[in-house]
C-alpha cells in the first residue's frame, strides 16, 4: 500500500479484535497520529499470543510509513521499560536498517598539482518524511500550508533521532552484558539472527550498523567508533575484519559456541553466517571450549556451502576423532558438500580400522557419490575375505554404485569374484549390472562379458534375451555389433530381435554404423527364412524412409539384396510404394 494512502480505522479494529492477520498490512496504512496512538496503547495491553506476533511483524516491515513515529516510539519505550531483550533485538536490527548512505564522488583540490581529482565518500541521503510547505497567500496575505508528496525512499525520524535510537538500543545490551551476563550472548544471538541479506548488500552498510559493529566487530583494532558512527582507521578496510565481539569471554565458552553454531545454520544473513563460522575457528574459543560431534555436524552439513566448506578445518582440528563410533563417521560420509564428505574419508582412513566395519557397510561405502568416499569403502572390501554366500548376497548390489570415476572398476572386480564362486552360476546375479542406471557401469558390464567367452553366461540364452530387451541405447548398439560377429543371439531368434533391430534404426541421434549393420542383418534374416518378411521389411521400410543420407542408402542397399535371388517383389512393392524399381 502506497505512504499516500489511507485506510478505515474501523476496518482496521475489526481485523484486530478478530486477530487477522491483515491487521498489520491494514496498519500501516494508517497515518493518523492520534488514531495510531490509542491503536498501539491497546496494542500493547493486549494480552493475546497473537498480538505479540504482530508486532515482531510490524518491526520486520520498513519504517516508511509517515506518521507512525509515535507507533514506533511506544513499542520502544515498551520494550525498554519491561526489559524484553527478544523485542530489543528486533529494535536493534530495525535502528540499523534506519541508516543506509551512499557512495558519492566528491571534487577536491590539490593545492600542490594545482590540479581537481575526485574522492570517494559516503553520503547521507535526505530520505526523513518532510513537514508541510508553509507559504503566504499573495492575494489574501494569509499565511497557508502545503502538504508535501511522499517519496518512496522516505524514512520515518531525522538521522540525529536515528543515531541517537541505534545508540540507546546498543545501550540496552551493553548494560546486559554487565548486569546478567548469563544473558547477553543469547539475547545478542537472537538480535543477529534477525539480520536479512538485504541488510548488508554493500559494504558501506556494514559501517552505517551501529548495533551490528559493536555487537561483531567492538574490539577489533581496525575499527573505531565515534560518537555515532562506526569507521575504519587509516589503512584500513573491510577486508582487514575479522570477529572481535563485545565481552569476547562471553563468547568464548559453551554457551558462546552452541550460540554461535546456531547462528551459522539459522540465521538469513550471510555476513552474519560468516562471522558465526569465524567466530568458531578462533584460537580463543578452541581454547575455551571444544565442539562436539553435534555442533561440528549442523556445521558440516549447512545449507551454505561456504559455511560447510569453512567448518573442514574445524572437522581436521576437532578433538577426540579415534573415539568418534563408525555410525558418526558414515553420517559425515553423507554430508551433501563433496568436500566436506572427501575430508571426511581422508579422516575416517587415518583413525578407523576395517575391522570396525563389516562387509555391507564397505559395500555401501564403495557405491556413494563421492570419489574419496567410494575409493575408501573400495579399498576397505577389497580386504574383506568374503564368503561365497557373501559374494552371491552383497556384490550384485554394487550394481546400484553412485560414483561415475569408480563404477567400472568396481563392477569388474564384482564380476570377477562372482565368476569364482564355485558351482552354477547365478544369472540374477549379473543382470544388474546390465541395467545399471549408472552409466559407467553397463559399458563396463559388457566389456568384460566380451572378455569371458568362456564363462558360461557368454552362451546363456535367457541372459542374451533378457539383454536384447534393454531399455538403454548404449547397450542395444553393442548388442548389434555382438549379432554381427555371431551367427545369432542365444537363445533368440529373428523375430525375438526385431524389436531391438527397430530401436536401433528409430534412433535419432546415435548409432549410424549400427544402423547400417541392423538393416544387413534384417536381410540376412529375411533371405533365410521368407516367412519373417511381413514382420520384418515394414522394419527395413523405416530404414527406407529415413531422413538421413546413411541409413537410406542403407535401407535400399539391404532390399535391393532381397530382391536378387529372393521373389519378394509384391511384398516390397507393397511396404514401399513410393519407391519405384526398374
Amino acid at each position: 500500500m502506497s505512504p499516500a494512502s489511507s485506510t478505515s480505522i474501523l476496518l482496521i479494529e475489526e481485523c484486530y479484535a478478530s486477530a487477522d492477520q491483515r491487521f498489520v498490512e491494514l496498519m500501516r496504512g494508517l497515518h493518523d497520529s492520534n488514531s495510531l496512538a490509542a491503536l498501539t496503547n491497546r496494542w500493547l495491553a493486549d494480552p493475546r499470543p497473537w498480538a505479540w506476533e504482530q508486532i515482531f511483524r510490524y518491526l520486520a516491515e520498513p519504517f516508511d510509513q509517515p506518521g507512525h513515529a509515535v507507533v514506533v516510539k511506544r513499542l520502544f519505550h515498551h520494550a525498554e521499560k519491561t526489559g524484553d531483550a527478544e523485542l530489543m533485538g528486533a529494535f536493534l536490527t530495525a535502528f540499523d536498517c534506519l541508516v543506509r548512505r551512499v557512495r558519492r564522488q566528491v571534487p577536491k583540490w590539490d593545492r600542490a598539482s594545482r590540479s581537481m581529482y575526485q574522492e570517494e565518500k559516503l553520503h547521507t541521503l535526505h530520505n526523513s518524511f518532510r513537514s508541510d510547505r508553509n507559504y503566504r497567500d499573495p492575494v489574501t496575505g494569509k499565511k497557508k500550508s502545503v502538504a508535501l508528496p511522499v517519496r518512496p525512499t522516505d524514512r520515518l525520524f531525522h538521522y540525529r533521532t536515528r543515531y541517537y535510537l541505534q545508540r540507546r538500543a546498543w545501550r540496552f545490551f551493553r548494560r546486559l552484558g554487565f548486569q546478567k551476563p548469563e544473558a547477553y550472548v543469547p539475547a545478542v544471538a537472537a538480535a543477529l539472527a534477525r539480520y536479512r541479506d538485504a541488510d548488508f548488500r554493500k559494504g558501506e552498510n556494514y559501517l552505517d550498523s551501529w548495533g551490528f559493529m559493536h555487537a561483531c566487530f567492538a574490539t577489533h583494532p581496525a575499527v573505531e567508533f565515534s560518537s555515532y558512527r562506526a569507521g575504519f582507521r587509516d589503512g584500513s578496510g573491510l577486508a582487514d575484519l575479522s570477529p572481535a565481539p563485545a565481552f569476547p569471554n562471553l563468547w568464548f565458552s559453551a554457551g558462546g559456541l552452541t550460540a554461535a553454531v546456531d547462528l551459522t545454520v539459522k540465521s538469513e544473513s550471510r555476513a552474519v553466517r560468516t562471522w558465526a563460522v569465524k567466530l568458531i575457528a578462533l584460537p580463543a574459543m578452541s581454547m575455551a571450549t571444544t565442539i562436539g560431534f553435534a555442533d561440528l555436524r549442523r556445521l558440516l552439513f549447512a545449507e551454505d556451502p561456504d559455511i560447510a566448506t569453512a567448518a573442514v578445518t574445524l572437522l581436521e582440528k576437532a578433538a577426540g576423532l579415534p573415539q568418534w563410533t563408525v555410525s558418526q563417521w558414515l553420517d559425515l560420509l553423507e554430508a551433501p558438500a563433496d568436500i566436506v564428505a572427501d575430508r571426511a574419508a581422508k579422516l575416517m582412513e587415518l583413525h578407523v580400522h576395517p575391522d570396525r566395519l563389516d562387509a555391507a557397510a564397505c559395500l555401501e561405502l564403495a557405491c556413494a557419490r563421492p570419489v574419496a568416499v567410494a575409493r575408501l569403502g573400495f579399498r576397505f572390501l577389497k580386504e574383506k575375505s568374503l564368503t561365497d554366500e557373501q559374494k552371491r548376497q552383497l556384490l550384485p548390489k554394487a550394481a546400484a554404485a553412485r560414483c561415475p570415476v569408480l563404477a567400472p572398476e568396481l563392477t569388474v572386480w564384482c564380476l570377477d569374484q562372482l565368476a569364482a564362486v564355485p558351482g552354477e552360476y547365478d544369472r540374477s546375479a549379473l543382470t544388474g549390472f546390465f541395467d545399471s542406471t549408472n552409466e559407467a557401469t553397463r559399458p563396463a558390464a559388457w566389456d568384460w562379458l566380451a572378455a569371458h567367452q568362456t564363462f558360461p553366461a557368454w552362451d546363456d540364452p535367457i541372459l542374451w534375451s533378457r539383454l536384447s530387451e534393454t531399455p538403454y541405447d548404449d547397450l542395444r548398439l553393442r548388442l548389434v555389433d555382438t549379432l554381427a560377429r555371431r551367427a545369432v543371439l542365444p537363445g533368440s531368434t529373428a523375430t525375438d530381435l526385431a524389436p531391438l533391430w527397430t530401436s536401433v534404426l528409430l534412433g535419432v541421434h546415435r548409432g549410424s554404423r549400427q544402423k547400417g549393420k541392423a538393416t544387413q542383418q534384417i536381410a540376412q534374416a529375411i533371405r533365410q527364412n521368407p516367412t519373417l518378411t511381413e514382420t520384418l521389411l515394414p522394419v527395413l521400410a523405416a530404414a527406407v524412409r529415413s531422413l538421413r543420407p546413411p541409413e537410406h542408402r542403407a535401407g535400399l542397399a539391404a532390399v535391393a539384396s532381397l530382391m536378387d535371388g529372393v521373389t519378394l517383389t509384391d511384398a516390397i512393392q507393397r511396404h514401399l510404394p513410393e519407391v519405384q524399381w526398374k
